[in-house]
């Protein structure tokens, strides 16, 4: 092959990737497309499974607004009693290379009528931003790669999963169990009610201000448990495991306490405990 033919034909390889690698940049500021649910009396169960952050709370009808940086349309199915979100994960290629433009403004905003009961709430997404007034029964989260956010929320049982994010839980209330997994980020509860509740984070704080609970288990692998509360607030049971962090218990009541810190301090201010198995080793 001669020299000029070479240059030709990578001259126009240059050129074509140029042109595709700009127009899939070009997407990224993609318009925000809405889609309108009506006659929502009969959904009891939402399903929202997509690439991005998830934002949802109450409003006068059920809409879905999407913004993603791929001309493909969020899907919203109704059929039966529940409604399904989903957006197709795009991956593009070039001559056998993988390019993944990744967007963080991508974001699914989903707005629910007061009025809608939901048996089922589940969200899988980057992160998720959540306060209803909805009634809900079971309410599950996982986020991939972003926070989570609750806010004024009061469903019946909670699960919530974070690889890679916080877990930030504002003036909840659960009637039932409450499961909160972070891999690593913290947990962070704030004048939160609960039940029985179970808190674990691999490599993250855990931390509770004004917490009410009647049962709950915390467990850090690596972090300091941390719950203060301005007054006096009773427990039935209390269970904390903590290996390589301290642990602070501040103006508790508790009838029963298991609470093991094998590398860190155990501090108990204005806390006092009827039938207590602690230990710091």
């Amino acid at each position: 092959m001669s020299k000029k033919a070479l240059l030709l034909m990578l001259g126009i390889c240059v050129a074509t990737c140029t042109l595709t690698i700009g127009g899939l940049a070009a997407h990224a500021n993609a318009d925000t497309t809405s889609q309108t649910v009506k006659n929502t009396d009969q959904i009891h169960k939402l399903t929202i499974d997509v690439p991005s952050k998830v934002i949802v709370k109450t409003g006068s009808e059920f809409k879905v607004q999407s913004k993603f940086p791929d001309k493909q349309k969020t899907t919203v199915i109704n059929k039966d009693d529940q409604i399904k979100i989903s957006h197709p994960q795009k991956k593009n290629h070039l001559w056998g290379i993988k390019i993944d433009f990744k967007q963080p403004k991508s974001v699914v905003n989903v707005t629910v009528p007061k009025n809608m009961n939901l048996t089922n709430l589940k969200i899988n997404s980057k992160a998720a931003d959540v306060q209803l007034d909805s009634s809900i029964e079971n309410l599950t989260i996982a986020s991939h790669s972003g926070d989570v956010h609750l806010t004024k929320t009061n469903p019946q049982k909670l699960t919530v999963k974070s690889e890679s994010g916080d877990i930030n839980l504002n003036q909840i209330k659960v009637q039932n169990d409450s499961q909160l997994f972070s891999e690593s980020g913290d947990i962070n509860l704030n004048n939160s009610h609960f039940k029985n509740m179970t808190a674990d984070s691999e490599s993250g704080n855990i931390k509770a201000h004004d917490l009410f609970a009647s049962v709950f288990n915390f467990n850090s692998e690596s972090g300091d448990v941390n719950i203060s509360n301005q007054k006096t607030i009773n427990y039935d049971k209390v269970t904390i495991n903590s290996d390589s962090g301290d642990v602070l218990l501040k103006n508790a009541k508790v009838n029963q306490s298991n609470i093991d810190t094998d590398g860190g301090d155990l501090d108990l201010p204005k806390t006092k405990i009827k039938n207590a198995n602690n230990s710091t080793d």
